[in-house]
């Protein structure tokens, strides 16, 4: 697969202006180089998509000083929506509300902007998918320090390429195999 043909995934979970106009920025970005965007909205992102608050101001960063705040508040550029709108205008761009962050805050669909097309049910059990909604991971699948194989991918060559690594990237320093 050609790296332009490859999508751009970003999950969304902070709602402040700065994180959202760096999301927007790397969204349209790729757009204008034909590359699939999927934006994955959970927690506090869905609040800043909600329909009538999008054009609201949502703050900036704890990391933003008292002297930076201003600047970045009166800066002309593009509203982060806007960005959005672009880049759903010339590539092709999904954005799609978490099922589970919704249900935490009562939200439906209605709820939000038109910006967002739909939402997504990442509890796999429905689908018969190997982890389950109601277990101990709810809804997400095994990663690593979940599940009992830990989340552990193999990943056949690396130990060739990295003989201090395994072939599943654990350390294995003294370890013969």
């Amino acid at each position: 697969m050609d790296e332009v043909e490859k999508p751009l995934s970003l999950v969304l979970f902070s709602g402040t202006d700065d994180k959202l106009t760096a999301a927007a920025v790397l969204a349209v970005g790729a757009a204008v180089m034909g590359r699939p965007v999927n934006v994955f909205l959970q927690y506090y992102a869905l609040d800043a998509f909600r329909a009538g608050k999008v054009g609201a101001d949502h703050a900036l960063s704890p990391e933003a000083t008292a002297a930076q705040t201003p600047a970045v508040k009166n800066h002309p550029g593009t509203h982060w929506s806007e960005l959005f709108k672009q880049a759903k205008e010339v590539g092709e761009v999904g954005v799609h509300a978490c099922a589970l962050s919704m249900e935490m805050f009562k939200l439906e669909q209605k709820d939000l902007d038109p910006l967002v097309d739909d939402v997504e049910d990442d509890r796999r059990a429905r689908d018969g998918l190997p982890w389950s909604a109601d277990g101990p991971h709810w809804g997400h699948p095994p990663g690593p320090g979940r599940g009992p194989d830990r989340g552990l991918v193999r990943r056949p060559g690396v130990e060739d390429r990295y003989p201090s690594l395994g072939d599943e990237g654990e350390a294995r320093a003294g370890l013969d195999r």
